[in-house]
């Protein structure tokens, strides 16, 4: 969203990003993008908290003169659909993965006049899962600012981003990032790089990020990698992790959306080894711009990235050719126009002639 927002306020869009708050609002703010605290924190739909606050956010909407909302979240498609009720201003949402179909998905339509897809499997899965018409839908995949990414990766020293982390200088890092879910399939990572100690002394295991499987994966690397892994905390900025790694990995074991850390690792040219999953593999070829292996299977994820620290030719050349997959499938500029075609529809819808968007 980030990404999204600075990229519309650069097109000359006026952009605020209503929230409950946190951390990103301050990127916000040095972006130059207006933001707006509801401090309507619940995961709940139809928690009283939204109903409390929709006066607040009717008067909001009113007087800013919106053209469109455009929802990131379940909570967000609530009260946008609510504000359309409300003050007629057209809404959107994105699907940033795969949903069930719950039953107030069913009763309360709350997807907007156009949904944005973060791929075309998930645009799929809209249309078959959720029963939305197909005119609605959009697949725009998240872009990465590679050419940011990339100064901030060379602003990094390796060397100091190792020893802040406390891996070895001279190890062979295998890391990955991503929410700890167990679907992430973190477990089989460790024990895939715990295959590979007697064949590289010197292997060491990163993992960034936030999530319920925290102490289980901790107790899990304490035992099969005693001195040999990083369970670190979610870092917004992850190019100083990305600086430290060898090879990227990425071992979920259910469909996936979009793998996004996957591109971002590609930007920057780290060869990827990733699970052979829908829709990861839509994006990745084996052989060609990556190494895919079978979902939950520790041995050919130990195997794929043994074979990676021991062709470093071969990795580097992984690492170019994913470097280009980035550049064609994840644009900021084609993100870009692909998302300012769909707010000129949905804004239409309201009769609005400005672009303006919450």
């Amino acid at each position: 969203m980030a990404v999204a927002a600075r990229e519309m306020v650069r097109r000359g869009h006026e952009v605020c990003v209503a929230s409950a708050g946190g951390a990103l609002s301050v990127d916000f703010a040095e972006a130059g993008i207006r933001t707006a605290d509801f401090g309507v924190r619940t995961k709940s739909e139809l928690h009283p908290k939204i109903f409390l606050a929709l006066p607040e956010f009717i008067w909001f909407v009113r007087r800013e003169g919106f053209d469109l909302v455009h929802a990131h979240t379940r909570v967000a498609q609530v009260i946008a659909k609510l504000l359309f009720i409300a003050t007629g201003v057209p809404h959107m949402s994105t699907a940033h993965g795969f949903y069930k179909a719950r039953l107030g998905r069913r009763l309360l339509d709350a997807w907007g006049h156009r949904v944005v897809a973060v791929s075309e499997l998930v645009a799929e899965d809209l249309v078959s899962t959720h029963r939305l018409d197909a005119s609605r839908v959009r697949a725009i995949p998240n872009a990465v600012d590679a050419a940011a990414l990339e100064r901030r990766l060379a602003a990094r020293d390796p060397r100091s981003e190792r020893l802040s982390r406390r891996i070895p200088s001279d190890a062979l890092v295998v890391g990955s990032v991503s929410r700890l879910v167990k679907d992430k399939g973190h477990a089989f990572m460790i024990e895939a790089v715990a295959r590979l100690t007697e064949r590289f002394p010197k292997i060491h295991l990163v993992v960034l990020g936030d999530g319920p499987e925290r102490s289980i994966l901790e107790k899990l690397a304490a035992e099969r990698l005693p001195g040999r892994s990083s369970i670190l905390r979610g870092e917004k900025d992850v190019s100083g992790v990305l600086s430290t790694l060898d090879v990227f990995v990425h071992p979920a074991t259910y469909r996936e959306g979009f793998g996004l850390s996957i591109v971002e690792a590609m930007a920057v040219r780290k060869p990827v080894v990733a699970t052979d999953i829908w829709a990861v593999n839509t994006i990745l070829k084996d052989g060609v711009d990556s190494r895919l292996v079978a979902p939950s299977d520790a041995a050919a994820l130990a195997e794929a990235i043994g074979t990676l620290l021991d062709d470093p030719a071969e990795a580097k050349r992984l690492g170019e050719a994913g470097r280009a997959l980035a550049m064609r499938i994840s644009s900021v500029e084609k993100m870009g126009d692909a998302l300012e075609a769909v707010y000129a529809e949905v804004a239409a819808t309201g009769n609005k002639k400005k672009a303006k968007s919450v």
